[in-house]
């Protein structure tokens, strides 16, 4: 009867890390296509970029924030190695991160290279998510 608990439990956790994803890709999406729209031209956009740009930043942020509290303790718990993983991945996104947003604070950076960035880190979360992706819940099958 515990197991059956934690194997709720377990679902309900990794259905909002599946349902977080997909709405992470959704918000990138927007960004992507607003620095698309930037580099052909559409500079009324930029602020438009900047403002997508710190919504998906802080969204970000709060998931793996969420992850750390409620992933990763679990997947330690059941020793699988992927919380270990995550801590160390989520040390290196917070890096990427801050590195992308002090560009889109920064009012000296060209239009152009700050839709390179914007469009740099919708690419670079898509591998990342779809890697976690395929840790995590190789992790949890057969539990």
């Amino acid at each position: 009867m515990c197991r059956r608990r934690g194997n709720a439990s377990e679902r309900r956790i990794k259905e909002k890390f599946l349902r977080d994803h997909r709405m992470l890709r959704g918000k990138a999406a927007v960004v992507a296509a607003l620095a698309l729209d930037v580099l052909r031209g559409d500079e009324d956009l930029v602020s438009a970029l900047r403002l997508k740009g710190e919504e998906l930043y802080a969204h970000l942020t709060e998931h793996m924030r969420w992850e750390e509290r409620l992933l990763v303790p679990l997947l330690i718990d059941s020793a699988r190695q992927s919380g270990a993983e995550i801590i160390e991945d989520h040390r290196k996104q917070r890096l990427r991160l801050d590195r992308s947003l002090v560009k889109l604070r920064r009012i000296d950076v060209s239009f152009e290279d700050l839709a390179e960035e914007c469009l740099e880190l919708v690419r670079w979360l898509e591998i990342d998510m779809t890697s976690e992706e395929s840790r995590v819940l190789r992790s949890m099958v057969g539990e």
